[in-house]
């Protein structure tokens, strides 16, 4: 019988439906073996199916409203095998009504399949996402999907990021915070400097004054443990030192008669000779300019006054040792160390451990 004219070109969009067809039946295999995901896949392709027979069935009715009525249906008939490849069986049509206006319908009905589908898949997508939520709830969840409020769910970063506006106008506001911020630290600088600088040279001021110090305090704790055995050698001394005038009277006496120096004048050269020799350059080496002459000139004048008494001559000793002492400590305390032994109260036996070592155990 006749078959459809030109059917090669007739079927040309079938051929290219039915690799579509292909196509997706591979995604409908790999869509069984995903989880929820493939369940949502496998009903697009079935839809993808639905609207490709609709279709071909549109493009069939086409086809065969150019034949007569009554070689249409064995015109199906031939092409079944090709109907076949899109899941269309032929033999539906044998008792089937194949006029003009059954061909409008199904060429209508294919028209209208593609929208009213996309319609529907839609709409349930949304049905299922609001399932549950209140009426007011759903008019909101429309209003978002139609883009007339945002997202509730939007950080502030992913706003900014979806509005170029916001995004600009906070870049600028940022800008000048980190403008004003500079500017504000230049000024805190230029007006701080001045007295950070002041503070520095103070502090400097202030490390060489205490490194000095320190430096003294070294020498002076250094210097005591000599000071303080020369001073009790004076002591010894001044015990049989004669400095009295009687005393002077005797020892002439005694060295014009023939009899030598008295042990008193001997002690009292030995003491001058200790003092000039031994206490004062130790004192001058010590304290530096804050030993002056005036007071190493008073403290010789003391110590070989020939009216001292013996007593009295230990009592300036003692004073004088002590007043060192405390000067040392002093002078710790100032620095944060910590003192050194007071000597003044030490018993004799450890006094004299403290000069041995001094002397290096000699």
């Amino acid at each position: 019988g006749t078959k459809f004219s030109n059917l090669g070109s007739g079927f040309q969009q079938g051929q290219q439906i039915a690799s579509q067809f292909q196509q997706g039946q591979q995604r409908r295999d790999a869509a069984q073996r995903a989880t929820d995901v493939s369940t949502q896949q496998n009903t697009k392709f079935d839809q993808e199916q639905s609207q490709i027979r609709n279709n071909v069935l549109g493009s069939l009715a086409e086809q065969l409203k150019g034949v007569p009525l009554e070689s249409r249906a064995g015109l199906i008939a031939q092409n079944a095998q090709e109907l076949s490849k899109f899941n269309i069986d032929a033999s539906v049509f044998q008792n089937a009504d194949l006029s003009d206006a059954e061909l409008d319908n199904v060429i209508a009905g294919a028209k209208s399949f593609r929208p009213a589908l996309a319609q529907t898949t839609g709409q349930r997508d949304f049905q299922s996402k609001t399932q549950g939520l209140t009426e007011e709830e759903i008019l909101r969840a429309q209003k978002v999907d139609l883009g007339l409020v945002p997202r509730a769910g939007l950080s502030a970063a992913e706003r900014i990021a979806e509005d170029e506006k916001l995004a600009e106008n906070i870049a600028t506001v940022e800008g000048k915070k980190a403008e004003a911020k500079e500017k504000g630290k230049l000024k805190v600088q230029k007006e701080l400097l001045p007295s950070i600088r002041g503070e520095i040279k103070k502090a400097e001021k202030e490390a060489v004054v205490k490194g000095e110090t320190f430096t003294a305090l070294n020498r002076a704790k250094a210097a005591l443990p000599g000071l303080r055995e020369v001073t009790e050698k004076l002591k010894v001394l001044a015990d049989v030192a004669t400095f009295t005038t009687g005393g002077k009277i005797l020892n002439l006496l005694a060295k014009e008669s023939g009899f030598g120096a008295t042990k008193g004048a001997t002690a009292r050269t030995t003491m001058r000779a200790v003092v000039d020799n031994q206490v004062l350059p130790l004192l001058r080496d010590t304290f530096g300019a804050a030993f002056t002459k005036a007071e190493g000139d008073s403290l010789r004048n003391t110590l070989l006054d020939p009216d001292t008494a013996p007593d009295q001559m230990k009592a300036t000793l003692d004073a004088f040792i002590e007043q060192k002492i405390r000067n040392i400590e002093t002078s710790e305390r100032e620095l944060g160390v910590e003192p050194v032994t007071d000597l003044t109260r030490l018993s004799d036996e450890d006094l004299l451990k403290q000069l041995e070592a001094a002397r290096g155990g000699q």
